[in-house]
């Protein structure tokens, strides 16, 4: 990954939102979609990891939410940006 200026940040953050904004309808139903489903996949292995680990709550709430954000952050990190940014 690049360093980028202000500018620079400015300009590929718009022209992302240039490609959201020209999307079809359909393109944007199946992308919110499989949103949906990326994020209730996260939803159930935070729950599964709170309710199965009986190892205090307090660390299981923290190993559930580290794994639920370690779970958006990198499985949908390259989907969303590298069909965004083409």
């Amino acid at each position: 990954m690049e360093d980028l200026k202000p500018k620079e940040i400015f300009e590929k953050l718009a022209e992302i939102g240039k490609n959201k904004m020209n999307l079809s309808v359909f393109k944007m139903l199946i992308l919110s979609f499989l949103t949906g489903i990326y994020i209730s996949i996260g939803g159930e292995i935070y729950t599964m990891i709170t309710q199965d680990i009986k190892i205090g709550t307090g660390f299981s709430q923290f190993l559930g939410g580290s794994v639920f954000f370690c779970w958006i952050n990198f499985s949908c990190y390259n989907w969303c940006w590298t069909f965004y940014l083409k």
